[in-house]
């Protein structure tokens, strides 16, 4: 016959499991049949790192910059979005940029995206526009490398050449992201 163990609070409700066991060594907490080798109801906190085999689970979004307002572009007004945060070492982290470019472009504009951590030029991206009326998002993406410590990450937009718009609005976003993606 299988063991069971558990433990209630009984002050509170009667049975209704703050932590059991059952025969086949899983465990449930704030239940009373646990399906997985741990199983949770509720909300769980960490103050360190969950491990899914082994590795360090991704934390998400370390910091963002969005904007909601159209920019006309020239080759001498550009524009940048810029994300601040604090990075733990041995973590990988991920900058992705997604901007609408649209309306108002000279045939022949040269559009440019530039990434830079800490002033450092990580990739720089260009794509020339062929009609007046382009309508079309572009989304960039770049690892970071290693670092520690507090850590500054900018795209810049602009123009070599030409005319342009980013767009944006409520529906519209131009938005600059720095994932944790984990270790």
């Amino acid at each position: 016959m299988a063991s069971v163990l558990r433990f209630d609070d009984w002050e509170t409700t009667l049975g209704t499991g703050v932590v059991s066991t059952d025969g086949s060594g899983n465990v449930a907490v704030g239940g009373s049949s646990p399906s997985y080798k741990l199983d949770v109801t509720g909300d769980i906190n960490a103050s360190s790192d969950i491990k899914l085999a082994g590795d360090s689970m991704p934390r998400g979004i370390v910091g963002s910059d969005v904007r909601t307002s159209n920019l006309n572009l020239t080759t001498s007004n550009q524009t940048s979005h810029s994300v601040t945060f604090t990075a733990v070492t041995g973590r990988k982290y991920v900058a992705t940029f997604c901007g609408l470019f649209e309306g108002n472009n000279t045939s022949g504009a040269n559009y440019l995206i530039d990434i830079k951590q800490d002033g450092t030029r990580l990739m720089a991206g260009r794509f020339e526009c062929t009609t007046t009326n382009l309508d079309t998002s572009k989304t960039v993406m770049v690892e970071l490398p290693s670092t520690s410590g507090s850590t500054t990450v900018i795209v810049e937009i602009g123009l070599t050449a030409g005319t342009g718009q980013l767009a944006a609005s409520a529906t519209n976003r131009s938005t600059f992201v720095v994932l944790d993606t984990g270790t």
